[in-house]
C-alpha cells in the first residue's frame, strides 16, 4: 500500500509504517462474482457516458473501493488531478498573455 501511495506522490518513496497490523475476518468481505463485476462495469460505463468528467468515488469506483481509506486516497487523487489541471490552465493563460505583450 505504501508503494502505491508513493507512486501517487502522497508519501515519500521508501516511507515505512511506524506500526502496522493486518486483520482478516472470515466472511467479512464478500467476493464479487464475475456476473456482478460485469454488471457493475456496464452500469459504470453508462454513468460515465451520461456524466462526462465525473470522478467516481467510494463504491462507484470499484467493487473493493468502498472503505474509508480507499475514499481518502481517491479524494487525494482527485485533488491532485484538479490541482494539476488548474496549474496547467494557469500556465497557459500566463503564456497567452506573454505573447500578447
Amino acid at each position: 500500500m505504501l508503494k502505491d501511495l508513493a507512486t501517487m506522490g502522497i508519501v515519500a518513496p521508501g516511507t515505512r509504517p511506524e506500526a502496522f497490523e493486518l486483520k482478516r475476518f472470515e466472511g467479512a468481505l464478500p467476493l464479487p462474482t464475475r456476473a456482478a463485476v460485469e454488471t457493475f462495469l456496464e452500469a459504470r460505463a453508462q454513468m460515465m457516458d451520461a456524466l462526462p468528467g465525473i470522478e467516481p468515488m467510494g463504491a462507484a469506483a470499484g467493487p473493493f473501493a468502498f472503505g474509508l481509506s480507499d475514499q481518502i486516497v481517491q479524494g487525494l487523487q482527485v485533488a491532485h488531478r484538479l490541482d494539476s489541471a488548474a496549474s496547467r490552465q494557469l500556465a497557459g493563460t500566463v503564456e497567452a498573455q506573454e505573447h500578447v505583450h
